[in-house]
């Protein structure tokens, strides 16, 4: 009986996630958004004036990377901006997510938004957010959510996530938007002629902080993606 005993292997118990440790992640993950996003916009306005220092000296290749790097940083707080009201849908529906095997399909487009955020961006929280959701929904599921194999991810936080170089042509839009805006004299080569810079969308430099491109969509967050998962 003993040597029976002895034999037997135990069988590791599955760790169930709690909604209080969901939750708690889910809250962290919303406020450190709030913060990175508080950072970047101060951030873009010092580059700001570095951008008007650079132009008043004539020093346009300096001012043109800093003004692709004010692009990118404008990326990061859209990729923010979808990813804030998310999190708020996701923490009042953690019992509901709780008590399904699988993830709910009216879910699925928020879910997966954050779990293929989560090795994209710094924050620490979505990364265990991630690991409860596997414990609950299984590996398979994390591998496809990360992957965006249903197609459920937003689109716009798939577009600005990726890392890529801004076109010249539209870095010198930005530029010429500055300047227009603190009204530096400057004169630019001749490769934008014709483009008016008032034309251009999402002019970070005309409001107190940077206009999210895709505003319009943050108020339902899982749009451009999400209605696939209702069908």
């Amino acid at each position: 009986m003993g040597n029976d005993l002895l034999g037997k292997k135990e069988v590791p118990v599955k760790k169930v996630p709690t909604a209080i440790e969901i939750k708690t992640y889910i809250m962290v993950a919303k406020n450190k958004l709030t913060l990175y996003r508080n950072k970047k916009v101060n951030s873009i306005k010092m580059k700001r004036k570095e951008i008007g220092k650079c132009l008043r000296e004539n020093n346009l290749d300096v001012a043109k990377a800093k003004m692709e790097s004010v692009i990118r940083e404008e990326d990061t707080i859209t990729v923010y901006d979808i990813l804030g009201p998310i999190c708020e849908i996701l923490k009042e529906k953690v019992t509901y997510l709780l008590s399904n095997c699988e993830c709910p399909p009216d879910l699925r487009a928020a879910l997966d938004t954050v779990i293929y955020a989560s090795t994209r961006i710094e924050v620490e929280e979505f990364h265990k957010l991630r690991e409860l959701v596997m414990l609950k929904y299984g590996e398979a599921y994390i591998n496809k959510a990360d992957s965006n194999a249903d197609k459920l991810v937003n689109v716009n936080l798939i577009e600005k996530l990726k890392v890529k170089p801004a076109a010249d042509a539209f870095i010198t839009i930005r530029l010429k938007q500055l300047c227009k805006e603190d009204q530096i004299n400057f004169e630019f080569p001749s490769e934008v002629a014709g483009f008016d810079p008032l034309s251009v969308q999402g002019n970070p430099f005309g409001q107190p902080e940077p206009i999210n491109p895709y505003a319009s969509q943050i108020q339902n967050p899982i749009q451009n993606g999400g209605d696939q998962g209702m069908n």
